[in-house]
């Protein structure tokens, strides 16, 4: 997908015309601030729209042209992000969004025997506390991988099928 190039989703015909509109300056990139500025329409409204619809939301608007600076122009991202004054994190999600991969890389084979070793952990009744003082770190740092292990889980089931 072009990042300079506006779309227009496929939407039912019994969608409000604001929310039509709503949509359609998600796919092209713009902030739910602006679409509520414009439309009136709640962002978390707008958001749930389009989940529902399958709109994917568009290459920021203000990442655009970093985004092609990276991507035909030959710049490194840190050299876009001086020109256009746009921060690095936002082009590189931007050129995620474009590739259509806003996930992460997969962990390495070490990182996932952490997370198991953890949940084996917690499944044999030990506290987070506990966990995490084994481990030298917070309870919230456990939690927190015990939630990445549980995404990674269900993101691995989805691949194999």
């Amino acid at each position: 997908m072009d990042p300079t190039v506006n779309t227009t989703p496929d939407l039912p015909e019994t969608h409000p015309q604001r929310m039509q509109r709503a949509l359609t300056m998600l796919s092209n990139g713009s902030r739910l601030r602006d679409i509520h500025a414009v439309t009136g329409l709640s962002p978390a409204a707008v958001s749930l729209e389009a989940r529902a619809n399958g709109v994917k939301r568009g290459v920021f608007m203000e990442a655009r042209e970093a985004v092609r600076l990276v991507t035909e122009g030959n710049l490194s991202v840190g050299e876009a992000s001086k020109k256009t004054g746009v921060p690095k994190h936002k082009i590189y999600y931007a050129i995620r969004v474009q590739m259509n991969s806003t996930s992460l890389a997969k962990p390495k084979d070490a990182e996932i025997r952490r997370w198991n070793e953890v949940a084996e952990m917690k499944d044999t009744g030990i506290t987070l506390a506990e966990v995490a003082a084994f481990y030298g770190v917070s309870r919230q740092r456990i939690h927190q991988i015990l939630k990445k292990r549980t995404a990674y889980l269900a993101w691995s089931e989805k691949q194999e099928s």
